[in-house]
């Protein structure tokens, strides 16, 4: 235990420097599936839909002055629960991906090339740890 997103970005691109690493302090919440509404149309839940919003405000504070990212990327999330309560690590870092979809931080979630979520607990500061940058790959984006 004790290794931080960047830490696990580094071993993940081979020591390649991100280019963006950034906390987002609260508690980590999971992708929920969209509802089906009383008229048969689809929706996000309000709770998913806020915290991909303030986790987008947060990747466009980390991309300031930034163009989006371009080509293959490597992401490492360490997501830091409150509690015990099992949760799914997919739909945490789908969360994540939809946000920086939703802040423009890069064109299309197919550049993530290498992606590792894990899950932590500190009761005392939840929080999610997130670093993206370049990844070495033989796809090209």
């Amino acid at each position: 235990m004790g290794e931080t997103a960047l830490e696990w970005y580094l071993l993940l691109s081979r020591g390649v420097e991100p280019v963006i690493a950034f906390t987002f302090d609260g508690v980590p919440i999971a992708k929920a599936r969209p509802r089906i509404g009383a008229r048969g149309h689809a929706f996000t839940p309000e709770r998913t839909r806020a915290a991909e919003q303030h986790l987008a405000w947060r990747f466009r504070l980390a991309m300031r002055n930034r163009e989006a990212f371009a080509g293959n990327l490597c992401m490492a999330c360490v997501f830091f629960r409150p509690d015990r309560r099992r949760i799914d690590g997919d739909n945490m870092i789908k969360l994540v991906c939809d946000a920086g979809n939703l802040a423009r931080a890069w064109g299309d979630d197919s550049q993530i090339t290498t992606k590792l979520a894990r899950v932590e607990l500190d009761a005392k500061r939840p929080r999610t740890e997130i670093a993206i940058g370049p990844m070495a790959s033989s796809l090209t984006r």
